[in-house]
């Protein structure tokens, strides 16, 4: 029993999938299916997408303040203890760096992960990365 038989790839959609068939005399563009290269929705999935785009949750502008302070504060203590140590005025230099830099970490990390929010589109990435954010 030598039987050939042909190879299925599971990820090639099969002949026929994409295909909207049409009748005579009416129109489906649009009306039932929209064509998004090889996806195609109907008009209830494409509300959705319309909704879950337009809807995207609102970044807490309380947070936007506090890690643009925490960003400045530290950066601000980082030129200080710098200009400190270079004209050799004190002996506390090495505690502005320090303490600079420990305010500047949180206030880099959060304004980053606040600019990655705004940046995406998808409404459940916009919220896990906003609840990771201490508010």
């Amino acid at each position: 029993m030598n039987v050939e038989m042909e190879k299925h790839d599971p990820y090639k959609p099969s002949e026929g999938h994409d295909e909207v068939k049409k009748e005579e005399g009416t129109e489906v563009e649009g009306s039932m299916h929209e064509d998004l290269g090889d996806i195609v929705l109907s008009d209830r999935e494409r509300e959705h997408l319309k909704y879950r785009t337009s809807h995207l949750p609102e970044i807490p502008k309380r947070a936007i303040a506090l890690s643009i302070f925490l960003l400045l504060v530290g950066i601000g203590f980082i030129l200080g203890g710098l200009g400190c140590t270079f004209s050799k005025a004190g002996e506390n230099c090495f505690l502005y760096l320090i303490f600079g830099g420990i305010i500047a970490v949180p206030g880099i990390y959060y304004t980053f992960y606040l600019y990655i929010a705004y940046r995406t589109q998808n409404p459940d990435e916009r919220e896990a990365i906003l609840e990771e954010i201490p508010m």
